[in-house]
């Protein structure tokens, strides 16, 4: 397996294709310009994570398309992926921005000083209601302003069933129980929108996040249902317990992450599922990092979420979700009418490449879970190593046993924190750093430096974070397929400070 090594800031990862999820930011001095845009840092930039960042190709499509049709500088154009995403923006916004076409390309405009245009674009961003790289790369093409596709393996036909073929083939399902979405978030959201919709009918408007989640999940549930509820700690069942005796007919779903992103904490969730099951309440699961090819999920939550830009792709260059129903759920059928409705599926040429990658999902979790073991090992006895957090640690072993399909199914995920300034290892690392995870080759990421960046701007924002026992110096490591000792020979350099 090829060693990326070092890679230039604000150079693609990987560098080889115009559609790559993630950008290098080698140092932490250059994670703290790409948050705050010094300089115009961020025009400079070849690629970033879709749902966050605008890519060359939307920049070229919208300064097109405000040429030709003579849009205003004070409009801001916002690309979508279809008439249907771009209804459920314009609902959000709660006003009647018109919804344009342009040669097959739909979007919206909304004024930049506009009141509400900060919440529109987090909606955009929580949920993925946006074009990505290849649908914008063909309208450039039919404009003539790109002379051609950027050539790529593909699966050319039905690429969606061959998608779900894959994936009920490694999960022992039906075809019938996967929904398929352009990203996770949007497979998430989705989720949510229908429980939401259930609740409504029911009387049941109390989402509850179990355990310490990733952040756009959680911004998801506490800023779009009418009543939320955060336990901190998935350990903590004895809480949830408590608050259900009390509002437990009250409650539309509990969400939570198996493990959770970036701790990786492991809930009991036979347990749980038992306990919800007891008020009737639904349980959605994240299982982006397990991933769900290790995890036996399904007998005990009602929906699994799962992010296939990560291990199910692995190049790093794909977006696409799911969301998969327990066929024991009692909310089977109501979910299996509801899902579809909210949802944004794939842009073809993005089905027809994850269909192609998503072959290899299988191969590319085995290889790099041979070597969570040895990394694992080798940080727990480094002496400028403080914790190791990963899914067989003494706190998570049982309750990952129980949903673990067989032995040494290991999260390809460990987050570790030193016994020093996280800037010391990171910027001496000759790895591939930067957002996103799963992928073929070794990636890592400052993940509070990016995923938080509000509360690490400042002591007061960090020391919050350190109240609820949360260290932000915190580096996760996604394992890619690379030799293990070659993985542990250049964190063993980049801990020689």
């Amino acid at each position: 397996m090829k060693s990326h090594f070092y890679i230039a800031c604000g150079k693609s990862i990987p560098t080889h294709t115009p559609h790559a999820v993630s950008v290098s930011l080698p140092t932490i001095a250059d994670v703290l310009a790409y948050k705050e845009n010094k300089n115009g840092w961020s025009n400079s930039i070849f690629s970033g994570y879709p749902r966050f960042y605008t890519h060359p190709y939307e920049q070229m499509a919208s300064a097109f398309i405000r040429k030709v049709l003579t849009i205003g500088g004070d409009q801001n154009i916002l690309l979508m992926p279809s008439r249907r995403c771009a209804e459920h923006v314009v609902h959000f916004a709660k006003e009647d921005h018109p919804i344009r076409y342009f040669d097959g390309l739909t979007f919206i405009t909304i004024p930049y000083n506009h009141p509400n245009l900060v919440s529109i674009l987090s909606f955009i961003r929580r949920t993925g209601c946006k074009a990505y790289s290849r649908q914008i790369e063909d309208f450039l093409i039919r404009q003539k302003l790109l002379e051609q596709q950027f050539h790529e393996d593909i699966v050319e036909t039905n690429p969606d069933g061959s998608i779900k073929t894959t994936l009920s083939r490694l999960y022992n399902i039906d075809q019938d129980q996967i929904f398929l979405y352009s990203s996770g978030m949007n497979a998430l959201y989705s989720t949510f929108t229908a429980f939401k919709t259930q609740g409504d009918q029911t009387q049941r408007q109390l989402f509850i996040q179990f355990g310490q989640i990733y952040f756009g999940t959680a911004e998801i549930l506490k800023e779009y249902s009418k009543e939320y509820l955060c336990i901190e700690s998935v350990y903590d069942l004895n809480t949830l317990e408590r608050i259900l005796n009390e509002k437990g007919s009250k409650v539309a779903a509990i969400f939570t992450e198996v493990p959770t992103n970036p701790f990786l904490e492991i809930c009991d969730l036979p347990q749980l599922k038992k306990i919800a099951s007891r008020y009737n309440i639904p349980l959605v699961v994240d299982v982006s990092l397990g991933p769900h090819i290790n995890l036996n999920v399904l007998p005990f939550c009602d929906v699994a979420v799962e992010s296939l830009t990560k291990f199910a792709s692995g190049s790093g260059e794909v977006m696409g979700g799911a969301a998969i129903l327990s066929q024991s759920s009692i909310f089977y059928n109501n979910l299996s009418a509801l899902l579809p409705q909210w949802g944004e599926p794939f842009y073809l040429r993005d089905a027809q490449r994850l269909a192609y990658t998503i072959k290899g999902y299988l191969l590319r979790v085995s290889w790099a879970r041979e070597s969570v073991r040895e990394l694992v090992a080798f940080f727990s006895n480094h002496p400028n190593v403080k914790k190791v957090r990963w899914s067989h640690s003494i706190e998570n072993i049982d309750n990952y046993r129980k949903i673990e399909c067989s032995d040494g199914c290991y999260s390809p995920i460990v987050s570790v924190e030193f016994e020093f300034p996280l800037e010391k290892v990171y910027d001496k690392l000759l790895l591939p750093k930067g957002p996103s995870m799963g992928t073929d080759f070794t990636l890592v990421m400052p993940y509070f430096y990016i995923a938080n960046y509000k509360l690490m701007r400042s002591e007061e924002g960090k020391q919050a974070l350190y109240s609820k026992g949360i260290n932000p110096e915190m580096l996760r490591i996604s394992i890619g397929c690379e030799p293990t000792q070659q993985i542990i020979g250049i964190f063993a350099n980049a801990l020689n400070v």
